[in-house]
């Protein structure tokens, strides 16, 4: 995903009349060469008749956490936090009393450049892995270990494959 786009979040009817177009604010564009560090926006600005939701947007410093960016969407009931520097991941969520998320041993949400995949045979993934729902999985589910196959040149090779691939650890 090129863009991240807050428009996906601002096309429902709880953050635009109905009489008005879309508000889009682009926050990272590679096309564009866009990354905003910081970013807000509240229904007492945008819409005042429902001013309770708000989306804000930062970017973690310290630690192995420097860099990642952060988005929140809360809709004055339901809040949520999405991960674009770790492939979209859901760090949590939370209505109410109840809280979705994990209570990880990993306490930072590690930026990409510091996970080694193929670390601790091939669980280097655990690293980073703190959040509530991840992508992973699309190349290979399943323990680390070796695949063997036939190349583009009909040569028969050998992949290491690590614990739920590397998708997680691609930045949107």
């Amino acid at each position: 995903m090129k863009l991240i786009l807050i428009s996906l979040l601002m096309a429902s009817s709880l953050i635009h009349a109905q009489d008005k177009a879309p508000l889009v604010i682009t926050l990272t564009s590679v096309d564009k060469n866009i990354h905003l560090d910081s970013w807000q926006i509240s229904g007492s600005a945008v819409t005042p008749e429902k001013p309770d939701w708000s989306i804000t947007k930062k970017t973690l410093h310290g630690g192995k956490q420097e860099g990642v960016d952060l988005i929140t969407v809360d809709n004055g009931k339901l809040s949520f936090s999405v991960i674009p520097t770790r492939g979209m991941s859901l760090l949590n969520a939370r209505m109410d009393d109840i809280y979705l998320g994990w209570d990880s041993p990993v306490k930072e949400v590690v930026h990409p450049q510091y996970i080694r995949l193929e670390d601790r045979g091939g669980l280097g993934w655990l690293e980073g892995f703190n959040e509530w729902m991840v992508r992973c999985g699309l190349e290979f589910a399943g323990h680390p270990g070796k695949s063997q196959f036939i190349n583009n040149s009909g040569d028969k090779v050998e992949q290491d494959l690590t614990l739920h691939g590397k998708i997680q650890n691609i930045p949107a």
